[in-house]
């Protein structure tokens, strides 16, 4: 039913899911740590990061985006085997974003934690 992925592919997979993961916890706490959190008020910080987060996210995705809206019919072929590097590797760095969070900030409600676990497992 399932074809093997070959050897090449697998080590891309494992590279885009884990790269994406280290490059975004390492690059989220550059930003937050040297431009956000010694210009911003505390209750701000996590806004603007989030902001800042989002918009690298739609621009690494706008590409892939625009093919799927101008292609729909070739967009389920993906590049991996049926995904899409950019698939990948977004969804992997949105699920670091939210370890961030947790890792980062204090005082976080019971709600905060449960979203934030919930959204980096799935």
């Amino acid at each position: 039913m399932f074809k093997e992925i070959p050897l090449l592919q697998k080590v891309d997979i494992m590279w885009n899911t884990y790269g994406s993961i280290i490059f975004t916890l390492i690059s989220t706490w550059c930003v937050d740590e040297c431009v956000i959190k010694p210009r911003i008020l505390p209750k701000a910080r996590f806004f603007l990061l989030h902001a800042v987060f989002n918009f690298g996210i739609v621009m690494f995705c706008w590409k892939d985006a625009i093919y799927v809206l101008t292609h729909p019919t070739m967009a389920v072929h993906g590049d991996v085997d049926g995904f899409s590097n950019t698939a990948i590797i977004s969804t992997n760095a949105i699920a670091a974003f939210h370890v961030y969070h947790l890792l980062a900030f204090e005082n976080l409600s019971l709600e905060d934690w449960i979203h934030h676990l919930i959204s980096s497992m799935l």
